[in-house]
């Protein structure tokens, strides 16, 4: 199988093969970390580099993190990244890629300069230079309109240039690589919430890690977490965790995630619905949350759902995230959704009230925060779970 263009341009069955070998074992990482060093370690297997870079990305606020870069053959990056940050990032011929319209879409150095002009200004021999770096292909990696990082990798001067093959063959391996890191990101962001509410309420057993497991659209299990698998085990007493499917799961839980399923597979409005339920198992309350993860609006069907689970006590019945505002119940859960980003009607949907109620306790929230704008509240909100 080869995709049709340029000679120089085609990719090979074989290196399809390796990417599609390369989205598997980017998915079965267990955090970010493996996630990205397995994605460098296999693509070098397609397309050769010198060095590689990631660059993280506070999904929440879209603004780059300062510091846990990932490098590969780049021991001084750690001092370099701070320079480029500071300094450097304002001379960077690909600065462009951080553009929201410019999320997945490759860029090599010298798209923007030409050949004959790289080892020239400051950027190159200032920076790029001591760093053995000349030629550059770059990548904003994102999922579901929100940039999850950035990847670098580089070539030195006594190396060719990465081709357009280079950048065609980033193009496809960039969407599903930045799914695995959202996924990862958004379970470990939500194990850290818990276990600031288990540190609050002082409930040994109020609040512990996440189980998640992601289904396709036709509610077969694509991957599932550790704890999810010692969920599994505990309620099913099955010890192959692997043998199970939708089934397996309490009719409540079945009836959530069959609920989710839009009819319109088209309908944007749907692509960030969700559901949750309160359920007592085996003496235990859990709250789950079903949540579409992605829609292909090339293709007919629904994406990926995740569905986790939340270990919780009968008494924790809130995430009471923001006690100093003096929020009720209901705020506590409306500030949570705002922070992730849910609109109104989202926010309806998931909370199953309607978008006048929605409305009328916003009213409430900013008066309580003394802001007049959601912009504002979002960021208050979003600080002050931070600084906890």
């Amino acid at each position: 199988m080869r995709k049709k263009g340029k000679s120089g341009d085609l990719i090979s069955s074989n290196i399809w093969k390796k990417i599609w070998s390369l989205q598997g074992k980017t998915c079965q990482a267990q955090d970010r970390k493996e996630a990205v060093k397995t994605f460098f370690n296999e693509i070098g297997k397609i397309i050769q580099y010198k060095s590689a870079v990631y660059f993280p990305i506070d999904i929440p606020t879209q603004v780059p993190c300062p510091t846990d870069h990932i490098e590969f053959n780049l021991p001084d990056y750690a001092k370099a990244g701070e320079k480029y940050a500071r300094v450097y990032y304002a001379l960077d011929p690909l600065k462009a890629l951080s553009l929201p319209s410019n999320i997945n879409k490759p860029a090599k150095t010298t798209d923007f300069v030409p050949p004959d002009k790289i080892t020239e200004g400051e950027y190159y021999n200032d920076f790029l230079k001591p760093l053995g770096i000349a030629y550059n292909l770059g990548c904003q990696v994102g999922f579901n309109g929100r940039s999850v990082g950035a990847l670098g990798f580089h070539r030195g001067l006594n190396d060719k240039d990465f081709t357009e093959r280079d950048k065609k063959i980033l193009a496809y391996l960039a969407p599903p690589f930045a799914y695995a890191l959202y996924n990862l990101d958004f379970i470990g962001q939500m194990s850290n919430t818990l276990r600031k509410i288990k540190k609050r309420a002082g409930d040994a057993i109020g609040a512990e890690q996440v189980a998640a497991w992601l289904f396709n659209s036709d509610f077969g299990v694509i991957s599932e977490s550790v704890e999810a698998q010692k969920l599994m085990r505990q309620w099913t007493g099955d010890k192959d965790e692997k043998n199970f499917g939708i089934e397996a799961f309490p009719e409540p839980i079945r009836e959530i995630l069959r609920k989710i399923k839009p009819q319109n597979p088209m309908n944007s409005e749907k692509k960030s619905a969700s559901n949750k339920l309160l359920l007592e198992i085996n003496g235990r309350n859990y709250l789950f949350t079903a949540m579409i993860m992605t829609h292909d609006k090339r293709k007919t069907g629904v994406g990926s759902i995740l569905l986790t689970a939340e270990s919780m006590s009968k008494r924790e019945r809130t995430f009471d995230l923001y006690p100093s505002f003096g929020f009720t119940p209901r705020e506590e859960e409306i500030s949570a959704l705002l922070v992730q980003g849910f609109k109104n009607s989202e926010v309806a949907e998931q909370l199953c009230i309607s978008v006048n109620t929605v409305k009328g306790h916003l009213k409430s929230i900013f008066e309580k925060t003394r802001v007049d704008n959601r912009t504002a509240l979002i960021s208050l909100l979003f600080m002050s779970s931070r600084a906890k």
